[in-house]
């Protein structure tokens, strides 16, 4: 996994690739100042990102949508067969 160290003396930032569950250093020697001053910042990484295909933000949108529409359709219906049977 690659990891963000910046420099405290002079700012410097570079990514290092660490193996997956190693633990990392506490600090590195910076390869611009040579001061072991270099420690990990901690970002807020990328999320899940879905790209195999079904995933498409719009199709998960308009699915819901329909979903709804039916469900109230569906709803408006029922009200209306409660009442005619209600009335007479």
């Amino acid at each position: 996994m690659y990891y963000l160290f910046k420099c405290c003396e002079c700012g410097f930032e570079e990514t290092f690739d660490f193996p997956f569950g190693e633990n990392l250093p506490k600090t590195i020697t910076c390869p611009q100042c040579n001061k072991k001053t270099m420690k990990n910042v901690i970002t807020g990484g990328t999320g899940v990102i879905y790209k195999a295909h079904g995933f498409s933000k719009s199709k998960v949108d308009s699915s819901r949508a329909h979903k709804t529409t039916t469900k109230v359709a569906y709803n408006q219906k029922a009200l209306e067969q409660y009442r005619e049977r209600r009335g007479s």
